[in-house]
Parts: C-alpha cells; sequence; structure tokens
C-alpha cells in the first residue's frame, strides 16, 4: 500500500477586506484559513477510508505571535500528529512572508478532526504504519 503524506501547506494573500481598523490580518480570518488547511488535510488523509469526511471538534488556544498586512503571503502549514480511533489531531503553524521577502510566524494551534459517516463519529482506519512525514 502507498504511504500517504502527513503535511500540507496552505497559501493565501492578504487582501485589504481580510484587515480590521489597524489594517492588520483579522485573526478570525487567520483562524479561519487555519481550519481549511486542517480540513483538507483530513480530506486527503480520508480518502482511503469508509468515513464520509471530517468535521472540526476543536481548536486548542491559537497563539498570535506578529501581524500580517496587505500584499502579505500568508503560509500554513498542517502535520498529522496524532490518530485516535476517530480522530485526528492537526498542528497548524501561520507564516507571513512580506514584500521584502522576510518570513516571520504569525500563529500556531493544534486543531482536532473527527471522522465522521451518516453524520456521527466514525473510525477512520488510518494507521501511523499507511503514514509518512511528507507533504501531499
Amino acid at each position: 500500500m502507498e504511504k500517504m503524506g502527513s503535511k500540507l501547506k496552505h497559501r493565501f494573500t492578504v487582501f485589504p477586506q481580510d484587515t480590521n481598523n489597524l489594517q492588520t490580518l483579522f485573526g478570525g480570518k487567520l483562524m479561519a484559513e487555519m481550519d481549511l488547511a486542517a480540513a483538507t488535510l483530513c480530506r486527503k488523509l480520508l480518502r482511503t477510508s469508509e468515513a464520509e469526511g471530517a468535521v472540526t471538534r476543536s481548536f486548542s488556544r491559537i497563539d498570535f505571535n506578529a501581524p500580517a498586512h496587505v500584499d502579505d503571503l500568508i503560509e500554513i502549514s498542517a502535520e498529522l500528529k496524532m490518530l485516535g480511533k476517530s480522530t485526528m489531531r492537526i498542528w497548524l503553524v501561520a507564516s507571513k512572508e512580506d514584500s521584502d521577502g522576510k518570513i516571520i510566524k504569525i500563529g500556531s494551534s493544534n486543531a482536532t478532526f473527527v471522522s465522521l459517516k451518516e453524520g456521527k463519529s466514525f473510525p477512520h482506519g488510518i494507521n501511523w504504519d499507511n503514514v509518512c512525514s511528507e507533504y501531499f
């Protein structure tokens, strides 16, 4: 069986509508993009599962380390860190690349997802033997 990657990178550019009155990236926008990155990784991991998908169960505390501004390129790294019977914990780190090419960590968090079938928690069947530390 081919091993599946346990990491994913998600990118977006900060636009004016993504900023608050101080012209910095809304924390909620970053949180939503982190959720999307984690959900995408879970979806890819579940391709070989009988589960129909996964939903966000929880986020740990999100640490905001630095602001991001319009035109900054944001990169979110998502990495599978834990597998439960129906859960998957994803470690998320967000960084910005500014117009000068400087890269700065702007946030991090853990997200836990639960795999579902017919609207109920369902064992995903993923095990570490089928996972490698490569990027999708």
